[in-house]
């Protein structure tokens, strides 16, 4: 029990993207420049002037009346790269909409879904496996069978903890257990 404890207050979170909410500067500049109009309507909203609705974000897949004849939202992704590196434990990779993040902080989210990835790892490997071996990567089909279930328990664990925390917002989370090959990882 409290060596699991220390892994989780262990756990860290690097952001990967960037909430693209209306009222950063760059968004709000994009939005006016545009025609539209930034209002604070309980949460920061893209306003658009001949529409009756306002919508709270600043980029989207979907939301087309704010997309012509004026360019108000954009699906346009901010793109990074980042180097996943095993020494330093990275071991998932977490999606989520604004829903999930807008209650829940990084490192409660990955303390979350890495309490999940432990518990199906450890009951996969039995009663008799050591609780501190949970971080390797479990071989072969059954395996990735095991990482499979650890992603979807997170997932659905993450999305439980939104909603328990009280998210307004849809909550969508998609986990991706990141597979190292323990032989390629272990030399120097």
């Amino acid at each position: 029990q409290q060596q699991q404890q220390q892994q989780q207050q262990q756990a860290s979170a690097m952001r990967l993207t960037t909430d693209h909410k209306p009222d950063l500067p760059a968004e709000r500049a994009r939005v006016e420049a545009a025609g539209g109009s930034v209002q604070h309507l309980g949460v920061w909203r893209v306003r658009h002037t001949s529409l009756p609705v306002a919508v709270a974000c600043s980029r989207t897949l979907g939301d087309l009346d704010f997309k012509q004849p004026a360019q108000l939202l954009t699906a346009d992704p901010e793109v990074r790269r980042v180097r996943l590196d095993r020494l330093r434990g990275d071991c998932l990779v977490l999606i989520a909409s604004d829903g999930l993040f807008d209650v829940l902080d990084d490192a409660t989210a990955a303390a979350i879904a890495l309490r999940e990835l432990q518990l199906v790892r450890v009951a996969a490997a039995g009663a008799g496996s050591s609780p501190s071996g949970w971080m390797r990567t479990p071989h072969g089909g059954e395996g990735r069978r095991t990482d499979q279930r650890a992603a979807q328990a997170a997932a659905r664990a993450l999305v439980r903890g939104a909603i328990t925390c009280g998210s307004a917002d849809n909550v969508t989370a998609v986990a991706a257990v990141i597979r190292w090959n323990d032989a390629a990882a272990t030399t120097s």
